[in-house]
């Protein structure tokens, strides 16, 4: 039979390392957007101008998006942060604006746009996907990339105003 110290002490070094884990997984999302006071953005700015925007960070925030929102500001949209570069797709389920989505590399460029996609009344919903990697999502109401002639390669800064 197996000892209970034995078990004990293998328990608090597996939680151990899951807390090792854990708080590395943070501190690289932390890295890649907050800035030197360690404040994250509230702003995504592109030539013409800037969106206050709402992080969603984590898996739960991603997920619920703008989900059940029935208005979204003139300026204003989410930024969705990923721990990598990836192929992120995006559906309207439960979205009930339209919007314009922007996916943003790891090098703050953009890396593709989809443009006037309207709210899924019935599913199935359509799923957008880039066609290159991104590390960043913008949503934004429809109608704001033409306005601002925002296009692939721009250059995004992520900022943080009070």
């Amino acid at each position: 039979m197996i000892k209970l110290k034995t078990v004990l002490v293998v328990f608090a070094l597996l939680l151990a390392l899951a807390a090792f884990l854990f708080f590395c997984w943070r501190q690289n999302l932390s890295n890649k957007i907050l800035n030197k006071e360690g404040e994250a953005p509230n702003r995504v700015c592109f030539g013409g101008g800037c969106f206050r925007v709402s992080l969603a960070i984590t898996a739960r925030e991603r997920s619920r998006g703008l989900m059940y929102r029935e208005e979204l500001g003139r300026d204003e949209g989410m930024l969705f942060v990923f721990n990598r570069p990836g192929v992120y797709s995006f559906w309207m389920k439960n979205t009930l604006i339209p919007l314009d989505i922007i996916w943003i590399g790891e090098d703050l460029r953009v890396a593709d746009i989809c443009e006037d996609l309207p709210p899924c009344k019935l599913e199935p919903c359509a799923s957008y996907a880039p066609g290159a990697e991104a590390a960043y999502v913008l949503e934004v109401n429809a109608g704001e990339v033409e306005k601002r002639g925002i296009s692939i390669g721009d250059r995004v800064r992520l900022m943080r105003e009070n």
